[in-house]
């Protein structure tokens, strides 16, 4: 097998995301959607009072709007999750680089031991054959 394929082979699947990245994605997508339709809503809510038209009421926490909670939880929500799947994610690709760090070692180990040292083993095996051939022949 060539050292092209025994490095093919120890392939760690290093450019494939964490299956959980996807979860983030999704997560941040939704946060995303819920600040802008929030703050969307809460511009619609203002343009209304000013004028006659009648909205539904979307409740609220406390005497806070629920689409300024909406907002703001999406708005220091977003950031956090950023942070947290960042450090999650620097330390999986650790993880990964150290797994693909030892399976190339041991391809190429392995592959260098059967086309250089063994060849000059042989070599110098063949050689020592001679010498003492030679030493034989002269004594």
């Amino acid at each position: 097998m060539c050292i092209r394929d025994r490095v093919r082979a120890a392939s760690v699947d290093v450019g494939r995301p964490a299956p959980w990245w996807r979860v983030v994605q999704v997560v941040q997508l939704v946060a995303v959607v819920a600040a802008v339709l929030s703050l969307v809503w809460l511009v619609v809510q203002g343009v209304a009072s000013l004028t006659s038209i009648d909205l539904p009421d979307l409740g609220s926490v406390g005497p806070v709007p629920t689409a300024a909670v909406v907002l703001v939880v999406a708005l220091l929500g977003g950031p956090l999750l950023a942070v947290v799947s960042g450090v999650a994610a620097r330390a999986g690709a650790r993880r990964k680089a150290q797994r693909a760090d030892e399976a190339l070692r041991s391809a190429i180990g392995s592959t260098a031991s059967e086309r250089v040292v063994a060849p000059v083993e042989g070599e110098l095996d063949r050689y020592g054959t001679y010498r003492s051939g030679i030493a034989d022949a002269l004594s």
